[in-house]
């Protein structure tokens, strides 16, 4: 086990553990990974963001996952070139965090070396690259395959375009698609994209997204900017995070500062993805139609992006952002 000097701080000069380590590990910003922190803090409601429950859930939601909890010391681990979270102690009172990548341990001194394991903590590193694509013809039995999984599991189906009404007439939802992207925005419809998630690897629909590019008064009220899922056979993988950033680099391209998102509040997959993308819950009020609470949230659209850039890697040179725009990436 190799050992690297990194010690990161606020702007005060001050440095936690926890924070650090998430900084190291997930690329991010000191007060970036901090307001996170006290935002899980506040759901859970938590003493403190230095709670196990609170640290553990950060980790779920960014595909790190607790996998040995032996108490060995930490200069005795055998990893391979993976990246870790070891929250570790000295059998006594003092508790401690250090990121481990590529066999190397990062942290402001030595000591930690010789700290007791409490829990290994494995980030599960995607490993695929992914693109959007404008529907055709050609994704006509792909597209179909889509949805009918999602009737085989009973999911709901979201961000789809309205594909599910149109099994019998794929060749009339491509039609409605150019229809959504061209139509003057009133009161019943506004234009819109909608796009399939492609994992570049095999080729495979994953996901889709329809993005509203303007809201009438219904849409802010309910539904807003992104309409968004993954497949069922696909989740548990952060697939959504992907995504929703490739989501939003589309909203960029259109001049949308601020997207509007809603959730069920009995559906924390969706709502915890968007906060990993920088969502700030706005409010959450009860739909009397849906019979369920609601959460709305806004996402700052250029300052997620720039937060989350590390999601490039993900990233494919296939992705179109546009086929009017005829831009990639």
């Amino acid at each position: 086990m190799k050992y690297v000097n990194y010690n990161i701080t606020d702007e005060n000069g001050k440095s936690n553990c926890v924070i650090r380590s998430f900084c190291k590990l997930f690329n991010k910003s000191y007060s970036n990974v901090y307001n996170e922190l006290i935002t899980i803090q506040k759901e859970l409601n938590a003493d403190s963001f230095n709670d196990v429950e609170v640290f553990e859930e950060y980790m779920k939601r960014h595909n790190t996952n607790k996998v040995d909890s032996s108490e060995i010391k930490v200069k005795d681990l055998v990893l391979d070139d993976n990246n870790y979270v070891v929250f570790c102690y000295d059998k006594n009172d003092f508790y401690h965090m250090v990121p481990i990548m590529n066999n190397t341990i990062y942290d402001k001194n030595e000591d930690c070396l010789g700290l007791y394991v409490l829990g290994l903590y494995k980030n599960e590193k995607i490993k695929d690259k992914f693109f959007y694509e404008v529907p055709s013809i050609d994704r006509k039995e792909d597209a179909i395959q889509y949805i009918n999984e999602f009737y085989a599991n009973n999911s709901n189906i979201n961000g789809a375009g309205g594909l599910h009404r149109f099994l019998n007439d794929y060749e009339g939802w491509l039609k409605k698609l150019e229809d959504d992207y061209t139509c003057v925005p009133n009161e019943d419809r506004v234009p819109a994209r909608t796009y399939f998630l492609v994992r570049e690897s095999d080729n495979k629909i994953i996901g889709m997204s329809n993005i509203r590019l303007a809201l009438n008064e219904r849409l802010k009220r309910s539904g807003g900017h992104i309409g968004y899922a993954i497949r069922p056979s696909e989740r548990g993988k952060g697939l959504n995070k992907i995504n929703l950033y490739l989501a939003l680099k589309v909203c960029d391209e259109y001049n949308i500062d601020t997207v509007l998102m809603d959730a069920d509040i009995k559906n924390p997959a969706s709502w915890k993805t968007m906060e990993a993308l920088g969502g700030v819950r706005a409010k959450e009020y009860y739909e009397s139609l849906l019979n369920t609470v609601v959460v709305d949230y806004n996402i700052d659209v250029k300052k997620s992006l720039e937060e989350h850039k590390d999601y490039e890697e993900y990233v494919s040179p296939k992705n179109v952002l546009d086929k009017s725009l005829g831009k990639t990436r």
